[in-house]
C-alpha cells in the first residue's frame, strides 16, 4: 500500500506542475509584448546581473518582470537568458508619463 501511496502522489504532483507550466503562457501573454527601439537605453551587464535584476531595476510601472525579460531579448536578438559581464544592452526606459504619475 505505501509504495502505491508514493506512486499516486507521484503522479499528482506531476499533474500538479504540468498544470502550473500551461498557465504561464497565459499569464505572460495577459500583457502585451510592446518593443518600441526609440525608448530604449543601453546598460552595462555587471559581473552577477542576471536578466530578471535587470527587468526589476528598470522599475518600470504596471510590467510583468517576466514581459519585461521578453523584451531585453528582443531588443538585443538574444537566442538565451544568457549575458555577460561587459556586454551592452538596449533595455526599455520608463514613459516620462507613466514616471510622472
Amino acid at each position: 500500500m505505501d509504495r502505491e501511496y508514493k506512486f499516486v502522489l507521484a503522479i499528482m504532483l506531476l499533474a500538479a506542475a504540468v498544470m502550473a507550466a500551461a498557465r504561464l503562457p497565459s499569464i505572460v501573454n495577459s500583457q502585451a509584448i510592446v518593443i518600441d527601439p526609440s525608448n530604449t537605453i543601453e546598460i552595462e551587464v555587471a559581473v552577477g546581473d542576471t536578466l530578471w535584476d535587470i527587468a526589476e531595476s528598470l522599475n518600470l510601472p504596471n510590467k510583468d518582470v517576466r514581459i519585461v525579460i521578453e523584451e531585453i531579448k528582443i531588443l538585443n536578438n538574444l537566442g538565451s537568458y544568457t549575458i555577460y559581464p561587459g556586454q551592452i544592452l538596449k533595455v526599455p526606459k520608463a514613459n516620462e508619463l507613466a514616471a510622472v504619475k
